[in-house]
């Protein structure tokens, strides 16, 4: 038997290549693929060639263990292609811990700032306020309409704050464009938080630190699903948290954001698109 797998070979280019299968070992099993999902940032680093060479994949890939549990249909395989998203946007949510009544900011609405939008809309918040440059992820964002918006737009800031009175409580920055944490400083007000989920690779850019940040007491926090928050391990592992992610993605119903299927073997027009038209999609699914 043989499977197909694709290889990013050089910036701006993958192949896709047939290999034969080993052998099965007395305690694996074969794995037939049905679709898969494309990670708009994390990929797009990788196929832009704006990745750090000297940074591991992943530090910790973890089975599924007793979070994976027969029967799964109540999901479909095109629901379950979010999976990996759902379980970064469930740890975003949990580092930020938001609080009732709180006012919160999340800049980026692509596969992940969505998610988590949609989670954070399950909180009673007083006000939750998205931003992304690409109409069609502010249309598809999970607030009222005139909440989403543009922060490349001359308004923006001033915009936000309407929303937020004296700045957001909590910020998320999940965009994948280190300018934006400029306006998550700007926006966040005094002794307020901001997580930064996004993963800028090699992009470097001047961060203001020199204005009201000094002063305000604001809180930077990391986030990335490889770990779990060190003040939660002693109640959340990864089973748990893998089992909250299915439970999420049965109620949000994430397949409405999916806007273009790609066989396998048109992976390079599918990269190509979200490589230079970025604002004509959400989520792309490749189908083998």
């Amino acid at each position: 038997m043989k499977r197909k797998t694709l290889y990013f070979t050089a910036p701006r280019h993958v192949e896709l290549r047939e290999e034969a299968l080993p052998a099965l070992g007395a305690d694996e099993v074969l794995v037939e693929t049905t679709c898969s999902a494309i990670s708009a940032g994390t990929e797009m680093l990788v196929y832009q060639g704006r990745f750090p060479r000297d940074l591991e994949a992943d530090s910790v890939i973890s089975s599924l263990r007793e979070g994976f549990k027969y029967p799964l249909a109540s999901l479909s395989p095109e629901i379950a292609c979010f999976l990996p998203n759902m379980e970064t946007a469930i740890n975003l949510v949990q580092d930020g811990a938001p609080i009732f009544g709180e006012r919160l900011l999340v800049l980026g609405q692509g596969i992940v700032g969505l998610l988590t939008a949609s989670l954070l809309s399950e909180f009673p918040l007083e006000v939750l306020v998205t931003a992304d440059c690409y109409a069609l992820r502010c249309d598809s964002s999970p607030v009222v309409r005139h909440l989403s918006l543009d922060p490349h737009a001359p308004s923006f800031r001033k915009e936000a704050i309407g929303f937020l009175k004296q700045g957001a409580d909590l910020t998320f920055e999940l965009s994948g464009n280190p300018t934006a944490l400029n306006d998550a400083i700007a926006l966040t007000r005094f002794s307020g938080r901001i997580v930064i989920g996004s993963w800028y690779g090699e992009k470097q850019v001047e961060v203001n630190l020199g204005g009201t940040f000094h002063r305000s007491r604001i809180k930077l926090i990391s986030s990335q699903v490889s770990t779990i928050a060190p003040d939660l391990e002693g109640r959340w592992d990864k089973a748990r948290r893998f089992d909250a992610a299915w439970r999420a993605l049965e109620r949000i119903k994430p397949e409405k954001w999916i806007t273009h299927r790609f066989a396998i073997d048109d992976a390079a027009e599918a990269y190509g698109l979200l490589d230079e038209n970025p604002q004509e999609t959400i989520q792309i699914l490749f189908t083998y």
